[in-house]
């Protein structure tokens, strides 16, 4: 049985915006809350679906979710709270065999720079042996340094009108690279106006469980 570490945290920061992002602007959220909250977060919730559902081959490892709306950047003292915690819920769960990280992509944090680009680099320095697999916001900003810390990244674009329909999904296999890794695999995801976020997250699980 493998284990899937799930966790991370998905906001589109406005460098322009003056207004930093606090704390009382994220649902936050950890592991023993996820069952009542994951409508909130709901990449994160199309993930743990599907390994859930696959639990004879699958152990998830939920971690911290945290979500909020478009905004300034994040308080850089909240974002370092959310990563500690992150890596303390890791190490009592023990070393995963896979990460699979619903993050926006476009996460700022005062005085850092791209959360995304900050996190994937601490993971890999932790635990570099241990492949991690993203799943992104269509208005991700893709870093050097997020291609040189991740096996494979997973990109889906959401029309403004959604309902629990049933998706029509074209798939389009890419190939991406840095200078510093050997080249991962990348998908992206459009669908019909009538596809649920939620079946668009199980669809990013499902090549990474491969």
């Amino acid at each position: 049985m493998k284990t899937v570490a799930i966790g991370g945290f998905f906001h589109e920061s406005n460098t322009f915006n003056p207004i930093i992002t606090g704390i009382d602007d994220f649902n936050i959220f950890e592991a023993d809350e996820f069952g009542d909250k994951k409508e909130s977060y709901l990449l994160a919730k199309g993930m743990v679906d599907f390994f859930e559902e696959h639990s004879d081959y699958y152990k998830v490892l939920p971690l911290i979710f945290a979500r909020a709306v478009p905004n300034g950047e994040i308080d850089r003292k909240l974002y370092q709270s959310l990563k500690d915690r992150f890596f303390e819920l890791l190490s009592q769960g023990g070393v995963p065999d896979v990460f699979v990280l619903p993050l926006h992509g476009s996460m700022r944090i005062e005085g850092i720079g791209s959360a995304e680009s900050d996190l994937l680099a601490d993971i890999k320095a932790r635990y570099p042996e241990v492949p991690i697999i993203l799943g992104l916001d269509m208005h991700a900003t893709i870093t050097e340094s997020m291609l040189a810390h991740t096996e494979g990244m997973v990109g889906f674009k959401l029309r403004h009108i959604l309902t629990l329909g049933k998706p029509v999904f074209k798939q389009r296999k890419w190939r991406i690279s840095s200078s510093k890794r050997k080249p991962s695999s990348a998908w992206v995801l459009k669908s019909s106006p009538t596809s649920s976020p939620v079946k668009k997250a199980r669809r990013i699980a499902h090549p990474c469980a491969r």
